[in-house]
């Protein structure tokens, strides 16, 4: 099954990180500056207690690309 997370909020990013953890092929939806930040350093968690920092997936940002590209496509068509 295919998940896409519409919104790229912190909310968004947490749930996205963590589904493709699990394994799950999830998809990222994000536009404008949102859209340049995934792009340029990709998903980072912070845990506020501890201050760990969860590693970005490369497939993550990947998705996130494509998904920029699709929309970009439709938005031509």
């Amino acid at each position: 099954m295919k998940t896409v997370i519409y919104g790229a909020g912190p909310l968004g990013q947490w749930l996205t990180l963590r589904l493709s953890h699990s394994g799950a092929d999830v998809t990222l939806l994000a536009r404008g500056r949102t859209l340049d930040e995934l792009a340029r350093s990709g998903i980072r968690i912070v845990d506020g207690l501890a201050g760990a920092r969860t590693p970005t997936l490369d497939e993550l940002l990947d998705g996130v690309r494509q998904a920029e590209e699709a929309a970009d496509q439709e938005e031509v068509a």
